[in-house]
């Protein structure tokens, strides 16, 4: 049931397909689309993607490399597809949705600052759009931002300039001292950086965002985490 109400959701608030049967946009035709209510006709969005985007807004890094359990537990799916989901801003899921899109670019963009320095990004990719997305809520001016970028598919310049500046300027800060924390420092030293894959480093690095910047984890349709 929750499937099929995020469906009408996103249709109603937004105009955009929910793919929650895998191919199942494919086999539309733009009258079947138009019959729908769907403006966007270009892409979906997908149920997995969606999970992951989920998973990671809720700081639960460590369910991305058992992505089969999350379909396959009813408490864990629960817990993902919760009914809160329902009153989350659609805008809001979207701009986080969109950060997969060119996530590989944001990752680059970081290493470029120090491919010494940050030889490790392309195990941080989970973290790194996490923790994008929590820039992203955490927007001063969140409002205009998501009636700007929050209501289509497409990425648009502004908004990939705008990961851009979040990847390089403030998630490089709170990588760079991740890695540098005193619980990690002989992990680092041994190469062992499976803790990038932990709910514990994105926790990690949301409280020396808060301390920095006063950032607070945010996520998709729960407000406020405490």
């Amino acid at each position: 049931m929750i499937q099929l109400e995020l469906q009408d959701k996103f249709r109603e608030d937004l105009g955009i397909y929910y793919e929650r049967q895998e191919n199942a946009f494919d086999q539309l035709s733009p009258e079947d689309l138009d019959d729908y209510g769907i403006r966007e006709e270009s892409r979906a969005i997908q149920m997995l993607k969606l999970t992951q985007t989920f998973l990671l807004t809720d700081g639960s890094i460590s369910r991305m490399s058992a992505m089969r359990q999350v379909f396959e537990d009813d408490r864990i799916y629960g817990q993902v597809f919760r009914n809160a989901r329902l009153r989350a801003d659609s805008r809001h899921i979207l701009l986080c949705y969109k950060v997969q899109f060119h996530l590989r670019k944001f990752s680059q963009e970081i290493e470029q600052k120090g491919q010494n320095k940050y030889w490790f990004m392309s195990r941080a990719r989970n973290l790194l759009w996490a923790l994008l997305c929590q820039g992203i809520l955490n927007h001063d001016d969140l409002e205009t931002f998501a009636d700007n970028h929050g209501s289509t598919m497409s990425v648009a310049v502004e908004y990939k300039e705008h990961l851009v500046g979040l990847a390089t300027t403030r998630i490089r800060l709170l990588l760079s001292d991740l890695m540098n924390d005193r619980d990690y420092a002989e992990k680092v030293a041994e190469g062992n950086l499976s803790f990038l894959r932990t709910d514990r480093a994105f926790e990690k690095c949301m409280e020396i965002a808060h301390t920095k910047w006063r950032w607070v984890h945010k996520k998709l349709g729960n407000g406020i985490s405490g």
